[in-house]
């Protein structure tokens, strides 16, 4: 039986091709980087769409591996044809209520793709990611502003894709800590507008801790003095 949310992204795949990499897959690059992105790592894609971010995930992590997932069959055969040349990437057809794999991955990363996911979805989508972390993996989601989908469902429908839902952060965290993952850094940040556009979450497991490093007594007693004058 045929999907209509998978069949209406093998149709967005013209789109894709059309726009290319673009700032907004670079920004997310570089908030991987931020969140500790390392060559060497095992990286996992939700959401690959035909690769754009892929690409530029493989090209930075050439001595790891990346894996993309995506609902598309036709977005997958286009990202293996697209990506061919990366002998570090691998792609698979799933909406991730099936995913399974053996490894570990140090970075799950979601790139506007959270809000094209049914929010009953949520849970299960978390907990597989969880189950797939390793201990001190990390999470990198990047979402669109909620009040901004909001807005265009009122005023420019037409501009939004199949399932195109505002992700409200206040819920969405309540379903990350429910699985076992925490907040470790959230900030937004403007490209088509002058707004926080995107925000870019970071998660991390909450058995992953790390004793923070103390700050030297000298420099504390220094800093205690200074806060007096």
């Amino acid at each position: 039986m045929r999907n209509p949310v998978s069949d209406w992204y093998d149709n967005f795949t013209d789109h894709q091709t059309r726009i290319g990499i673009n700032i907004r897959h670079r920004t997310i690059l570089r908030n991987a980087k931020r969140a500790g992105l390392r060559n060497g790592m095992h990286i996992l894609e939700i959401g690959c769409g035909i690769g754009s971010v892929t690409s530029l995930l493989a090209k930075a992590n050439s001595k790891g591996s990346v894996l993309g997932v995506d609902i598309s069959p036709k977005s997958i055969e286009l990202a293996r044809k697209n990506l061919a040349k990366r002998k570090n990437v691998r792609f698979q057809v799933s909406d991730m209520s099936d995913f399974r794999v053996e490894h570990r991955f140090d970075l799950v990363v979601l790139p506007d793709v959270i809000e094209h996911i049914p929010v009953e979805q949520h849970p299960a989508l978390f907990a597989t990611i969880a189950a797939h972390l390793v201990p001190n993996g990390r999470v990198l989601i990047n979402v669109p502003n909620a009040q901004l989908l909001e807005y265009l469902h009122k005023h420019q429908p037409q501009t939004l894709q199949v399932i195109d839902q505002p992700i409200h952060l206040d819920r969405l965290m309540r379903v990350v800590y429910d699985q076992g993952l925490l907040l470790e850094e959230m900030h937004g940040y403007g490209l088509r507008y002058d707004l926080a556009e995107y925000t870019s979450i970071l998660l991390r497991p909450a058995f992953a801790i790390t004793p923070p490093p103390e700050k030297p007594k000298l420099r504390r007693i220094l800093e205690e003095l200074r806060s007096r004058i």
